[in-house]
């Protein structure tokens, strides 16, 4: 083995296991601000060391990587020049806005210098163990705080203090990562900021190909049933529709992929398909139309109604290119967050527009397209979980700003790992 070799593979050795810890610090460190190394949380550090390495790994490899990736990266740069940069300049003057609102996503492109990382199978395999028991354990704990709220309640407020104490920072002034909140029926919502992690529950339970538990129906069907009841006990309306999305969608795609011919515009029209059909959510703006169906709730319904007509109304006034990231409206949902909204898809399409979010897809979707081995014609059924998860996502997402942020951020990892990973398993279908 070549010197060159033999150093980029201890680099992606070293990159694993930064990626692991990164990986147990986001399912078990809460809100991630507790623990700080020189005044930066330990999420931040782990992945701001996992970027430099892959940018290490990338540049001492530069000569052997394919042309396609050189050019998705240039492509990148260029997006986050003009979205993050030139265009939140031209039209507001204030950059450091667009740079904390766009972060998350330019964290996500990190996947443009790591297309190979979760092609090294044993290293993905280990780490979608690690995903996926963190994921049992989380959705036990929602089931068990679920009951003890309707059997012991005392026992309930007292385990979600305990739980605030250990996820998040004594000085915060606000809740930031657990939500235990009674309702009306006096029962306990129990929801976290990470709780739409439940959803890649649906898709381990779903994935028959190199899952940790193939081969065991009855697991899966258990697992299924428990993520099912812990996404019931969030409470949280955008959970249930992305549970119902994914339950709804995945049949058809096991049968439509068998017919979308493998070349990049079928993967672009996969990509874009779940970002526009969620626009037939928005009459649930209005909250008569949830009242008629009795899942109306005063506050966060109101909110979202007016946060519409000002984004829809931003867009219109620029669709092709956006207002650029940092962008906001008349209506502002937080004070120091001024970009941050509940309608996020809106949002988005108002800060990029039609060319920005084409020409992040387009990126995108030629690394995927380039995962997949040549000789399958058609997409493989092994790819449909994934779609499903990635189509129940992106309709969560319609009204909570699931994807900012280093849960996001994580969880869009988490989908264009998997994507290439499970490529290399396209001829065992």
């Amino acid at each position: 083995m070549s010197k060159l070799m033999r150093n980029v593979d201890v680099n992606s050795k070293i990159k694993y296991l930064i990626f692991l810890f990164f990986t147990l610090d986001v399912f078990l460190m809460g809100s991630g601000t507790l623990y700080t190394i020189f005044g930066v949380t330990t999420r931040k550090l782990l992945f701001a060391i996992f970027c430099i390495f892959s940018v290490i790994t990338y540049f001492w490899s530069f000569q052997t990587k394919p042309i396609l990736q050189r050019r998705s990266i240039a492509g990148f740069v260029l997006f986050v020049t003009l979205w993050v940069a030139i265009i939140p300049l031209y039209i507001t003057g204030n950059i450091s806005y667009s740079l904390a609102d766009a972060l998350p996503l330019i964290g996500s492109g990190v996947y443009l210098l790591t297309v190979d990382f979760s092609r090294h199978e044993g290293s993905w395999i280990n780490i979608r163990k690690v995903i996926f028991f963190s994921l049992i354990a989380f959705t036990v704990l929602h089931i068990i705080l679920y009951g003890l709220s309707i059997v012991k309640p005392h026992l309930a407020e007292v385990a979600g203090e305990f739980l605030r104490l250990l996820w998040e920072p004594d000085n915060a002034p606000v809740e930031l990562f657990v939500f235990l909140t009674p309702l009306n029926n006096g029962l306990l919502r129990v929801y976290f900021g990470s709780s739409f992690f439940l959803l890649m529950g649906l898709y381990f339970a779903a994935q028959k190909y190199q899952s940790p538990i193939e081969g065991c129906v009855l697991c899966r069907a258990i697992v299924y049933f428990l993520v099912i009841l812990a996404l019931w006990a969030t409470n949280t309306r955008s959970l249930l529709l992305g549970a119902v999305v994914f339950v709804f969608i995945l049949p058809i795609v096991s049968r439509v992929f068998e017919k979308i011919p493998r070349n990049f515009g079928g993967v672009l029209l996969l990509l874009v398909a779940p970002f526009l059909l969620s626009f037939i959510l928005i009459p649930t703006f209005d909250p008569q139309f949830l009242s008629n169906f009795g899942i109306a709730r005063e506050g966060s319904d109101d909110l979202r109604a007016e946060q519409f007509e000002p984004l829809l109304g931003a867009f219109l006034d620029s669709p092709l290119i956006g207002q650029g990231f940092g962008a906001s409206v008349s209506v502002i949902r937080a004070e120091d967050a001024p970009y941050s909204y509940e309608l996020s898809i809106l949002a988005l399409f108002m800060k990029i527009g039609v060319l920005g979010f084409l020409f992040a897809v387009t990126i995108l979707a030629g690394l995927i397209y380039s995962s997949i081995p040549k000789d399958i014609k058609f997409f493989p059924k092994n790819i449909a979980p994934l779609y499903a998860l990635y189509f129940s996502y992106i309709f969560s997402c319609f009204f909570n700003p699931y994807m900012f942020g280093f849960f996001g951020t994580f969880f869009s990892l988490f989908l264009l790992y998997e994507a290439g990973f499970l490529g290399g398993f396209s001829k065992h279908d």
